[in-house]
């Protein structure tokens, strides 16, 4: 009996591209859009897409990596504790990981809000 290749796993996301959002107006009589109008329009932006872990895991662990850094460089400043980070990241179809701030695009991506805390 052969063995079955382990089958790799992945993240399922649903991802939408700002530049391929039909830009027409929909409205439900003032320009206001119905609920149903804008149910159809997210279907028709968000697609799912499988991302491998293995494209995902070097940047995760780049990012693990800078949170590291970051509680270590707390602990070298007196007066300081840091005992947590909490990041809001996307990941995009590539598997590519970002941090999002204030100025964060639409884009293909999913994101995920990830919580640092420090162990006791």
């Amino acid at each position: 009996m052969a063995d079955q290749p382990s089958q790799e796993p992945v993240l399922h996301l649903l991802v939408g591209d700002a530049e391929e959002l039909d830009t027409a107006p929909v409205g439900g009589g003032r320009g206001i859009p119905t609920k149903e109008q804008v149910k159809e329009k997210m279907k028709a932006f968000l697609k799912p897409v499988e991302v491998p872990a293995s494209a995902i895991r070097p940047h995760m662990e780049e990012l693990l990596k800078v949170v590291g850094t970051v509680f270590a460089q707390a602990d070298q400043q007196p007066g300081l504790a840091l005992d947590e980070i909490e990041l809001s990241v996307d990941i995009n179809a590539k598997g590519q990981v970002r941090i999002l701030g204030s100025g964060a695009e639409v884009g293909s991506t999913g994101s995920i809000k990830l919580k640092f805390k420090r162990v006791p």
